[in-house]
């Protein structure tokens, strides 16, 4: 009779102990769910706006590197152009100087008697046209190297720009990959916590179970 009621007794404190852990270990788990969940949040959107800035800052420089590719495409456009008139120039004047020394000549033979001071004259001016065609070949050759060197650096901007461009994408795609894992995260979270709660309930009802 007594060991019956010493087994009796056993089975009443499993029993109560087993629904007292199950209501705890309930309570226990909800109240884990709604610590985590919030630092899960926090996690999640601190992740996504670091991630935010740094694509607002390499939009930035995307703008930038467009910014200045028109800058050196407009000086290279700007040089050539240039080039270009300094060359008719440079035509032009070299013309020039040829035909006043011909002409110069000629007058030579044709009047002899026209004062050496005038043919000098005629003489220099041919000279300093000649002097001024060849400055603006100097220049012309200055002009077409700046033109080359500016395309140049229009294409490394141009790589630049389309690697900085890639960071972007990349960084998008980055983003959307946490927030896939966050939503993965607190969906893995809710339904632990409904596993977790089950096995209490389960624990609950045989514990109930026993004392009956």
């Amino acid at each position: 009779m007594e060991r019956a009621e010493l087994l009796k007794d056993i089975k009443r404190t499993m029993g109560t102990a087993g629904i007292i852990c199950g209501i705890v270990g309930i309570v226990a788990t909800i109240v884990i769910y709604f610590v985590l969940s919030p630092m899960v949040d926090r996690l999640g959107a601190t992740a996504v706006l670091t991630m935010d800035h740094a694509s607002m800052a390499v939009s930035g420089g995307i703008a930038s590197l467009d910014s200045a590719s028109s800058s050196v495409t407009s000086l290279s456009q700007f040089s050539t152009n240039l080039s270009a008139s300094m060359e008719k120039l440079e035509n032009g004047s070299r013309k020039l100087s040829s035909a006043i020394s011909n002409l110069s000549g000629e007058i030579g033979v044709l009047v002899p008697s026209i004062p050496n001071g005038s043919l000098e004259q005629l003489n220099d001016s041919a000279s300093s046209f000649s002097e001024f065609s060849a400055n603006l070949n100097e220049t012309r050759s200055s002009l077409s190297s700046l033109s080359s060197a500016t395309n140049d650096m229009s294409a490394h901007i141009r790589s630049t720009r389309d690697s900085v461009a890639s960071a972007e994408s990349d960084i998008s795609e980055a983003r959307d990959t946490i927030n896939q894992f966050i939503r993965g995260l607190k969906l893995a979270l809710l339904i632990g916590t409904f596993v977790v709660i089950m096995l209490f309930l389960t624990l609950i009802c045989y514990s109930t179970g026993v004392l009956l």
